[in-house]
């Protein structure tokens, strides 16, 4: 009874996700003529802007980035050399750092992994050929570049940066064009995991690029301002692109970033005349086209929705409470894992992140295992473990490479 109840458990996840986090696109409120930020909430329906905050954060909008951790409701966004901190619930300023980079270095692209409660970026230095993946201590400020050597000879700005937490892949483009290529890179290692040319054709463009976690995905824009562009997604480990709209879904798109609500199945992106355009992401049908309509004397900027592409998973649950601790290193890991329990068990299942099972092990009562994960996609996978008196469930990541748990147990 207690193995279905966990499977059950933890097969719903998305849908307790949903209901403990709001299922809102936020942005930023910028005063035209002069500085100034309120962190605000677009309707996608309507396209109305409306402020979260009470209270001005005197403050300049720029183009290096934004996220938002759903789990502590914090609003991230870079204005040129300070990370703000926005509480989503009151909207205000609580926290405003300076960033500390290596000299003629701009951290950009700033995404937040909820397997890990990490904010990472791209770390570029001032000629725009020096390209690392790097992350960002949001309390101190300070960038750790994990990068040993460059990734990449450039970094397209105009279409963004995505993560697929579960194989643990940081993406972004390079802006050679014609010869676009989309850059997969290691978090734990830095190195990169996949370098593939955009297949597109000359003059087009591809993104901006948002990953939809409930699909493994990765999806943006094709085409160009003359032809026009289409909804489509890409093949990470190939590149080639396969378009999902039968008709254009727009034409000029402002230098804004996309976001996806995996709930209503949109792909949303700010077109030049200012419309919020949601792209159902597997008709390619436009859904919504309304014409935004700022905060007065504000432009609308930065805008993501409150993801739930997070860790939220359960760590205890029992029938007696007990007091125990398990532990499973190395975590991350690529070929084995070893659990120790402070509690004997004799049965454990493995899951992937959907709730599918991967593995089942019965054995003698033990507190301490070895399991063969070399086999294992690289991802989040779940162990449950049981005993006759209580189950518990935890998370462990499997990694690309050898190498990156090299470099990850090096750290």
């Amino acid at each position: 009874m207690k193995k279905i109840l966990f499977t059950l458990l933890i097969s719903l996840l998305s849908l307790n996700a949903r209901s403990q986090i709001d299922s809102i696109t936020y942005g930023i409120s910028s005063q035209n003529s002069s500085p100034g930020l309120y962190l605000s909430k677009i309707n996608v329906q309507t396209g109305n802007v409306s402020n979260v905050s009470l209270n001005i954060a005197n403050f300049s909008a720029s183009g290096f980035g934004r996220t938002v951790d759903p789990n502590r409701k914090i609003f991230y966004y870079i204005s040129d050399s300070l990370l703000l901190c926005f509480n989503l619930n009151s909207g205000e300023l609580i926290k405003s750092t300076t960033i500390i980079n290596y000299p003629g270095f701009t951290f950009n692209g700033i995404t937040y992994n909820g397997w890990d409660t990490t904010l990472y970026g791209i770390d570029v230095d001032a000629t725009g050929q020096l390209v690392k993946l790097a992350k960002v201590n949001p309390n101190s400020g300070l960038v750790t570049v994990i990068s040993p050597i460059s990734v990449a000879s450039s970094y397209s700005g105009l279409t963004g940066t995505t993560l697929d937490p579960f194989q643990g892949i940081f993406y972004f483009e390079t802006s050679n064009n014609p010869s676009n290529h989309l850059i997969g890179v290691s978090i734990y290692s830095g190195i990169i995991v996949s370098d593939v040319a955009i297949g597109i054709a000359t003059g087009n463009r591809f993104g901006p690029i948002s990953f939809n976690c409930h699909d493994s995905t990765l999806y943006g824009l094709m085409g160009n301002l003359i032809e026009g562009r289409k909804l489509a997604k890409i093949n990470t480990l190939t590149g080639s692109v396969t378009i999902i709209s039968q008709s254009i879904v727009a034409y000029s798109i402002l230098n804004e970033p996309s976001t996806i609500d995996p709930f209503q199945k949109n792909y949303y992106f700010e077109d030049s005349d200012h419309k919020y355009k949601g792209v159902n992401i597997y008709t390619g049908n436009l859904d919504t086209d309304p014409v935004i309509t700022p905060y007065p004397n504000t432009f609308f900027t930065g805008f993501i929705f409150n993801s739930t592409c997070y860790s939220d998973l359960p760590t205890l649950i029992e029938e007696n409470v007990l007091n125990v601790h398990v532990e499973i290193c190395p975590n991350p890991a690529y070929n084995l894992i070893k659990v120790k329990s402070s509690f004997p068990f004799s049965h454990l299942e493995i899951l992937n992140i959907t709730g599918k099972k991967t593995s089942s092990l019965n054995f003698k009562s033990t507190n301490i295992i070895e399991i063969d994960i070399t086999n294992y996609k690289p991802g989040v996978y779940i162990i449950v473990f049981q005993n006759a008196n209580s189950s518990i469930a935890k998370k462990f990541i499997k990694i690309v490479t050898e190498t990156s748990l090299n470099s990850t147990e090096s750290n």
